[in-house]
């Protein structure tokens, strides 16, 4: 776990606190919510299930996903849910703000560096077939919110990476407020949302770093806002290539398609909404030192 909540000691003035644990899109998930005790006990429970019906929607290992239909039809306009729309405006969004750093179009090459199937899956040395030079990323999306559709260019693939985990904990987060918690958090694999009264004197204490990494655990307290944090060191496998086999990361550079070779190790973002610290812990970690650096940043 790159990103954990800890726990904190109740005094009789704090409300009380429901948590569960578990596993979702691809990570691990835990969920709290402060508030009414019975009430609470249902709400992350219905959280859960919550974003469970998100992954269902945005999955691309799931072949009748919404994401999964927009990539094997290209081309085509695609009636999608109100969830996917906004997943898809908000990566769109990111690759604005980012510069094309970081890139949802770059579906293609990330299966080509062998993340064609779950994480869990890729087990064995896959090979690197070569790449589609009209696919690398940049690819066209045009989105229509009046009438709920998504079309996808004739060469553009829909990948949006961790930003749809950084997005589900921001919706779920807000939801369980609007239905009655006093104060909710959400983290699914290390982007944590959290908002209103935390069981910490009002706050929530979260510990981040990574042992793999060789990051010591720093602890953040936050009233209300996100973290969320990517490394080069996790979701790595390994490839056959003209030179034997290598290791490699999910992390691309967005001009080449191919894994950052000087991918930071460790990078962790505070903001306002997950899905902002996602995107921008994402395309900082697979940028180059050096062209951080002479930006000055």
């Amino acid at each position: 776990m790159i990103t954990e909540v800890l726990d904190a000691p109740l005094s009789d003035s704090h409300p009380p606190v429901a948590e569960l644990r578990g596993g979702a899109m691809g990570s691990s998930l835990h969920i709290m919510a402060t508030g009414d005790r019975n009430h609470v006990e249902r709400l992350v429970a219905w959280a859960s299930e919550r974003v469970t019906e998100l992954e269902q929607l945005w999955s691309r290992f799931i072949p009748n996903s919404e994401l999964s239909q927009l990539n094997a039809n290209p081309g085509q306009s695609r009636v999608v849910s109100a969830e996917t729309l906004a997943l898809v405006q908000c990566a769109m969004e990111a690759r604005s703000l980012s510069g094309g750093r970081f890139d949802p179009t770059m579906l293609q090459a990330v299966c080509a560096n062998g993340y064609d199937r779950t994480f869990v899956s890729i087990k064995t040395a896959v090979g690197l077939p070569a790449l589609d030079t009209r696919r690398i990323g940049l690819g066209q999306i045009t989105v229509d919110p009046a009438t709920h559709t998504i079309t996808l260019g004739e060469t553009t693939g829909f990948d949006p990476g961790g930003i749809g985990k950084g997005l589900a904990a921001d919706m779920v987060a807000t939801e369980m407020i609007e239905r009655g918690a006093t104060g909710a958090l959400v983290n699914i694999g290390g982007d944590v949302r959290c908002i209103g009264h935390g069981p910490a004197a009002g706050n929530w204490i979260i510990a981040v770093g990574d042992a793999e990494a060789g990051v010591e655990n720093r602890l953040v307290e936050l009233g209300e806002g996100a973290i969320a944090s990517s490394t080069s060191q996790r979701r790595r496998w390994t490839r056959q290539t003209d030179h034997g086999t290598e290791s490699t990361h999910h992390l691309l550079e967005p001009s080449t398609g191919r894994a950052s070779t000087t991918a930071a190790r460790f990078v962790a973002v505070i903001a306002a909404r997950c899905a902002d610290a996602e995107w921008l812990a994402t395309a900082i970690a697979a940028e180059s030192a050096m062209a951080v650096a002479n930006r000055g940043c």
